[in-house]
């Protein structure tokens, strides 16, 4: 079973021994840029430029995601990977080819990206229960 930990005890205990920057993925539906507007968008992307400060290796899971195309208020999915790209920052989408609503969908597609990849830290906010299967 996963152990879940504050993220300040994951940065100190881990970079400690390590040395070396953390893998992190941050799954969220909104960032400043794609959304234009929402606390949680702000708040990850403060999130993002924080771990980004710290050395660390950032991804993002988009998960504002129907029919297969990441929502975008404003530019294109590729103008928005190529910001994050320029800031060192990984930028993934699930592909969910349903409605936005498909909550239990979208939480499985979340729960096997993570297993492809090695991530030392996963980072989940509330919305849209996306760490639902993940965290089971």
């Amino acid at each position: 079973m996963t152990r879940i930990r504050a993220l300040k005890e994951i940065l100190d205990t881990e970079n400690r021994r390590s040395k070396k920057p953390l893998n992190i993925c941050v799954v969220t539906s909104e960032f400043i840029g794609p959304v234009k507007n929402g606390g949680i968008g702000a708040a990850t992307t403060g999130l993002l430029e924080t771990l980004r400060k710290e050395k660390h290796n950032v991804s993002v899971l988009y998960t504002l995601v129907q029919n297969g195309i990441p929502d975008c208020v404003e530019n294109t999915w590729s103008h928005w990977h190529n910001v994050m790209e320029e800031k060192g920052i990984n930028l993934h989408y699930i592909n969910n080819e349903q409605d936005y609503r498909s909550w239990r969908l979208k939480s499985w597609l979340v729960m096997e990206h993570i297993q492809k990849h090695d991530y030392d830290v996963v980072i989940f906010n509330e919305h849209h229960a996306s760490g639902y299967y993940s965290i089971e």
